[in-house]
């Protein structure tokens, strides 16, 4: 199986919350190619969602150090031991931000359970033509599901409700 289609198939399984087979299949794809940063990230995901914060932040840091960002990996490293996961989680939003990867951030904030500023940052990725496809299977956008704002976004960018 090629990687971009080990890639689709381990989306797939997380937003089935199939989240052991979606870890199978990274461990698969990592066989074929262990640099393989999507699917690093997918098992960090998987992590994530599942808990396991400190799981995934390890995975959050061998990817970027698979892509050659090892200062970016020592802040992460750094940032999550000092201030635990949500205070990586915000720092993290905030570097997305900057980098204008608004949907990212947006998770992020949903995560903190700061509503506001993801509805703010989802409106600037739909605006800036991010990809926002996955906004009704994310899990990490659970928290604002039940917000009025988010039956407004998705008919202002035409998915259905």
């Amino acid at each position: 199986m090629s990687t971009d289609l080990a890639l689709i198939w381990m989306i797939k399984l997380i937003f089935s919350d199939e989240y052991d087979q979606s870890l199978q299949q990274a461990d698969r794809t990592l066989e074929i190619d262990p640099r393989y940063s999507e699917a690093i990230k997918t098992i960090g995901y998987v992590y994530e969602v599942t808990g396991n914060y400190k799981g995934a932040i390890e995975q959050w840091v061998k990817n970027e150090q698979v892509l050659g960002n090892e200062k970016r990996a020592e802040e992460l490293r750094l940032v999550f031991e000092k201030t635990g996961y949500r205070g990586y989680l915000r720092k993290d939003a905030k570097d997305k931000e900057v980098e204008g990867e608004y949907y990212d951030a947006a998770c992020d904030y949903a995560m903190l359970g700061d509503k506001d500023t993801a509805f703010v940052a989802l409106a600037r990725a739909a605006a800036a033509g991010q990809q926002v496809d996955f906004l009704k299977l994310d899990p990490d956008l659970d928290n604002v599901r039940s917000d009025p704002r988010y039956v407004d976004l998705l008919r202002r960018i035409g998915l259905p409700q």
